[in-house]
C-alpha cells in the first residue's frame, strides 16, 4: 500500500513537472526563419521598401513582446497577419472549452490551424499560466480599464545603435576641388537613439533621433540630429474614441489613397483575405519620408466609425535654377553634401482628410478623402513618361471601399477619383473552399492621369496610375507536411513609362513556392520566380522582352540549441536583343544559443553573377529593429556575425560585423560614395534597455 501511494505521488509530481515544462515551451521557429519566409519578395522595388520596413518593425515588436495566449482578446490575435478570422475564432473557442492552454503544443489541436500557422503563431504568443488567476492578478485586470493604468503598466524600451565603417569613402577625403556634391560635411558614423512605450496596442508614445553617415551634428541646422520624430497614440479598447499626435501613418482599404493594407503581398494575397479599413497608427520606424505629421482622431458609434486627420510637414525638394518651381520631390532622406543640405525641408506641405464607414458582420462600406497643398508650385520637367504626374499647388482624391463575406466567398475592392475626375479601380474576389485551400483573383485598372500622392496598391508600376492588371493567387496545404503558394500577375501599361517610351508595354510575373516539413527538426523550401516586362531597346523605337528567372532550394535543420539553413540560389536574365547573363549563390545561416542569455548568429555566402540584372537576394542576421535584404551581384563573398548578450534581466547588448570582398572589382560604388578597395567591412554596436 505504501509503495502504491508513493508511486501515485511520484506520478503526480512528474505530471505537474511535465505540465510546467510545457508551459515554458518556446517558439517552434527562429525570427530569422520567419523573416526569410514571410518577406519573400527579395528584389522588391524601392517604392515598396518603406512598406516592407514598416511591416518588419511592427512584427518584430510583437515578437519581442509576445501576447499571453490565455489572456489575449480577439483584436489582439487578429493583429497577427498569418491568422484569418476563422482561425482566431477556433483558437478562442478551444481556449474556452479547455479553460486555457497549458502549452504551445496544444495549437496543433485547434481546428483550422495548419502546421505553418502554428509555427508562426508560436513566435508571437506565450503561455505563462493556464491556472486560475490569483487575487493579485484579478485586481490587476480590474484596473486595466483605467487610462492611468494603461499609461503606466506597459513596457518601456530605450535603444541606441552605433555603426562604424571600417573603410573610407571618397566624400570624407580632402578634395582638391570641392564642389557642392563631392564632399560630406559630417562624420562617417551612423547613430540612432529610440525610446518607446507600449501597452497592449492601446497606448504608445516614443521619441526617435537618427544621424545617417555623413550628416553633421549640432550644426548646419541639425539640432542635434538630422531626423527627429515623436508620437503619442491612445486607443483604449473600452472607449469609442482614439487619437494620435505627432508622426503617424495611414493604411488600409485597397491602397488607392493611403497605401495598401499593412501585410498585403502577392505571395500571401490568397492567405490574407481580411479587409482593413483606413486607420491610423504611430510611425514606429526610422523612415524619414512616408508618414504624416500632425494629428488624427477617430470615433466609433454603434456600427459606424469616423476619422479625421491633419498633417503639416516640411519636405525635401529640388527647385528650378531660374525660379521657385519645384522640379522633383526627394525621398532619399540623406543630407550630407552641400546640395543635399540646401534641399533639406525646403517645401511645406499641408494635408487634411476624413474617413467614414459602416460595418456589419458580413459587409461594410467606407468613404475616404484627402486634400493636400504645397507652398510652391510642383511642376516636373515634362517627358513622355511623366505627362500625367501631379502638377500644381493643390490636389486631392476620394474613394469608396467595401467588403462582403459569404460562406466561402469574400469580395472586396475600392474605387477612387482625383479632383480632376480621373479614376482608379481595384477589386478582388477570394474563395476559401476549406481550411486546406484558398484562392483569390484581383483586377486593377488605373487611369493614366489618376493622381494619388500617398497610394500604393498591389501593383507593378511605381505609382497608382497607368496600369491594368490581373492577379491570380492560391495557397494549398492538401498534402501532409507541405504548403504550396503561387501567383500569376499579368499587367499592361497603356501609356509610356520610364523604361518603355512606347505605349502598351506588357509584362508577367509568376511565382511558385513549396515548403515541406516532415518533422520539427528539418524542412525543405523550393521556390521559382519568373518576371518579364517589355522595355525600349536603347537608341531605337522598338520594344523587347527582358526576363529574369530565379530559383531557390533551402534546407533547414533544427536542434535544441542551434539551427542551420543551407541555401542555393540561381538566376538567369534574358533579353531579345542582347546577351544572356546568369548567376548563382551558395549561402548558410546559423544560430547557436548555448544558454538563454547568449546567442550567436552567422551568415556566409559566395556569389557569382555576370551583371546586376541577374542579381540575387537573401536575408542576413541583424540587430534588433534593423532589417537587411541585401543585393548580391558580381563576384565575391559575404560574411556576417552577430552576438547578442542579455547582460541582466533588463539590459541587452549586441555586436555585429559584416564584410564583403569582391573578386572582380578594385573599388566599390562611384562618386563620393566610392571605396578605393574591394573590401567593405562594417561594425555595429547596440544597447537595449527594456523595463520587462
Amino acid at each position: 500500500m505504501v509503495c502504491r501511494c508513493f508511486a501515485l505521488i511520484f506520478a503526480f509530481c512528474c505530471t505537474v513537472h511535465g505540465v510546467r515544462a510545457q508551459v515554458q515551451e518556446g517558439p517552434f521557429m527562429t525570427w530569422e526563419d520567419f523573416v526569410d519566409e514571410w518577406f519573400t519578395d527579395g528584389g522588391t522595388s524601392e517604392e515598396d521598401e518603406p512598406h516592407r520596413m514598416e511591416q518588419f518593425e511592427l512584427l518584430q515588436g510583437l515578437a519581442l513582446h509576445p501576447l499571453q495566449l490565455n489572456l489575449a482578446d480577439r483584436d489582439q490575435l487578429l493583429s497577427l497577419p498569418f491568422l484569418d478570422e476563422e482561425q482566431v475564432d477556433s483558437l478562442l473557442s478551444y481556449r474556452q472549452q479547455k479553460h486555457g492552454f497549458f502549452s504551445l503544443g496544444e495549437l496543433q489541436l485547434v481546428k483550422g490551424m495548419d502546421y505553418y500557422s502554428r509555427c508562426y503563431t508560436s513566435l508571437f504568443v506565450r503561455v505563462d499560466s493556464a491556472f486560475p488567476l490569483t487575487e493579485k492578478e484579478l485586481a490587476y485586470r480590474s484596473d486595466e480599464r483605467r487610462i492611468s493604468h494603461k499609461l503606466e503598466a506597459g513596457w518601456h524600451e530605450v535603444m541606441s545603435r552605433l555603426d562604424v565603417p571600417m573603410y573610407e569613402r571618397a566624400g570624407y577625403q580632402k578634395q582638391e576641388k570641392p564642389t557642392a556634391s563631392n564632399y560630406y560635411f559630417g562624420s562617417p558614423l551612423y547613430h540612432s537613439v529610440r525610446y518607446r512605450y507600449s501597452y497592449s496596442n492601446q497606448v504608445a508614445y516614443g521619441l526617435k533621433m537618427e544621424k545617417d553617415a555623413g550628416e553633421p551634428v549640432c550644426k548646419q541646422g541639425f539640432y542635434p540630429y538630422d531626423y527627429l520624430s515623436g508620437y503619442f497614440y491612445l486607443h483604449p479598447k473600452e472607449r469609442r474614441w482614439s487619437f494620435v499626435v505627432g508622426d503617424y501613418q495611414l493604411r488600409g482599404a485597397r491602397g488607392l489613397l493611403f497605401g495598401k493594407q499593412l501585410y498585403a503581398s502577392r505571395e500571401y494575397s490568397a492567405r490574407n483575405t481580411r479587409f482593413t479599413p483606413v486607420e491610423f497608427r504611430p510611425h514606429l520606424g526610422m523612415d524619414e519620408n512616408y508618414f504624416f505629421r500632425g494629428a488624427a482622431a477617430g470615433y466609433r458609434f454603434g456600427q459606424w466609425e469616423a476619422m479625421a486627420f491633419v498633417s503639416c510637414r516640411s519636405l525635401d525638394a529640388r527647385y528650378d535654377n531660374q525660379s521657385d518651381t519645384v522640379r522633383s520631390l526627394l525621398t532619399g532622406g540623406l543630407h550630407r553634401t552641400y546640395n543635399e543640405i540646401q534641399r533639406r525641408h525646403n517645401l511645406e506641405n499641408q494635408t487634411v482628410g476624413a474617413h467614414v464607414g459602416h460595418c456589419q458582420a458580413a459587409w461594410g462600406i467606407y468613404a475616404d478623402a484627402y486634400w493636400t497643398h504645397f507652398n510652391h508650385c510642383v511642376y516636373p520637367e515634362v517627358y513622355p513618361y511623366n505627362e500625367s504626374y501631379f502638377r500644381g499647388r493643390a490636389g486631392g482624391a476620394a474613394s469608396l471601399s467595401h467588403f462582403w463575406k459569404g460562406r466561402a466567398w469574400i469580395w472586396q475592392g475600392e474605387v477612387a477619383a482625383d479632383n480632376h475626375w480621373h479614376w482608379a479601380l481595384e477589386q478582388s474576389l477570394a474563395w476559401k473552399g476549406n481550411e486546406n485551400f484558398k484562392g483569390q483573383v484581383q483586377y486593377r485598372h488605373f487611369s493614366s492621369r489618376f493622381t494619388s500622392l500617398y497610394g500604393a496598391a498591389l501593383q507593378q508600376g511605381s505609382r497608382v496610375a497607368d496600369e491594368q492588371g490581373l492577379l491570380l493567387s492560391a495557397s494549398s496545404s492538401l498534402f501532409r507536411h507541405s504548403e504550396w503558394l503561387g501567383y500569376v500577375d499579368l499587367f499592361r501599361f497603356p501609356h509610356p513609362t520610364f523604361v518603355s517610351v512606347q505605349p502598351g508595354a506588357l509584362g508577367a510575373e509568376v511565382s511558385l513556392q513549396c515548403r515541406y516539413t516532415p518533422n520539427m527538426k528539418q524542412g525543405w523550401l523550393l521556390r521559382y520566380r519568373f518576371k518579364s516586362r517589355q522595355r525600349t531597346v536603347s537608341g531605337t523605337q522598338l520594344m523587347e522582352y527582358r526576363s529574369v528567372h530565379r530559383a531557390r532550394v533551402a534546407y533547414l535543420l533544427n536542434h535544441s540549441h542551434w539551427n542551420t539553413r543551407l541555401q542555393a540560389d540561381v538566376s538567369l536574365a534574358t533579353r531579345q536583343t542582347g546577351a544572356t547573363s546568369w548567376g548563382w549563390m551558395a549561402s548558410v545561416r546559423t544560430t547557436w544559443m548555448p544558454v538563454s542569455r547568449f546567442s550567436f548568429r552567422a551568415f556566409a555566402a559566395c556569389f557569382f553573377t555576370e551583371d546586376y540584372e541577374s542579381a540575387l537576394y537573401a536575408y542576413e542576421p541583424q540587430l534588433v529593429h534593423v532589417a537587411s535584404f541585401p543585393v548580391f551581384a558580381y563576384h565575391g563573398v559575404r560574411g556576417v556575425a552577430v552576438m547578442d548578450w542579455r547582460v541582466s534581466a533588463r539590459l541587452s547588448a549586441g555586436l555585429r560585423w559584416g564584410g564583403t570582398r569582391y573578386f572582380d572589382r578594385s573599388s566599390i560604388s562611384t562618386g563620393p560614395d566610392r571605396i578605393a578597395s574591394p573590401w567593405k567591412n562594417d561594425l555595429s554596436v547596440q544597447l537595449v534597455w527594456r523595463s520587462r
